[in-house]
């Protein structure tokens, strides 16, 4: 795999990790 591959496999699991964590907010607050 290259660099740039692999950068963007990055990117794109952050963003992931970003979407899943605003879900769990806001189910938390829905919780709440």
């Amino acid at each position: 795999m290259s660099l740039k591959e692999t950068l963007q496999n990055d990117r794109i699991a952050a963003m992931r990790a970003k979407e899943t964590a605003r879900r769990n907010t806001i189910g938390l607050l829905l919780a709440a």
